[in-house]
């Protein structure tokens, strides 16, 4: 789990992700934001919204048999679909290095975004927010 105030090194591409299919979603029309945010939960995602060094870990602990702690659904679907496509590539690399293998996988696009519709309404306010706050200019400053 992380901490609190942790920051997240693809947050802003992943929000941007989402802000951009939102916005392809929403235009076609006739769909309430609930809907919108069903939708891309289920839609693929360039990559698996995750990092290295966490992916690394939880992939070891499956490997090694270790039980998946207070994990919720979407997040242990996610790892369980790694793992899938981790032992494939042990198979064809059998030397490879468990985090090689993980950053190969998680860099390759994603069946979904494995996120509740609400946690991508969220990210999705985010960025907007983020967005409105980097287009102001203060011309006291320039």
């Amino acid at each position: 789990m992380r901490r609190k105030g942790a920051v997240i090194e693809y947050a802003r591409e992943r929000n941007r992700e989402i802000f951009l299919l939102f916005r392809e979603i929403n235009s076609r029309g006739g769909l309430s934001r609930s809907e919108v945010c069903k939708i891309i939960a289920k839609s693929p995602a360039s990559r698996f919204w995750v990092s290295e060094e966490r992916a690394s870990y939880v992939v070891s602990a499956m490997l090694a048999g270790r039980p998946l702690q207070r994990m919720r659904a979407g997040r242990e679907a996610m790892f369980r679909e790694i793992l899938r496509r981790v032992r494939v590539l042990m198979e064809e690399h059998p030397d490879a290095r468990i985090i090689e293998l993980v950053t190969t996988v998680i860099h390759q696009p994603a069946p979904e975004f494995y996120l509740t519709p609400g946690t991508v309404g969220i990210f999705y306010h985010y960025h907007c927010k983020s967005q409105r706050a980097r287009s102001r200019i203060n011309f006291a400053d320039v």
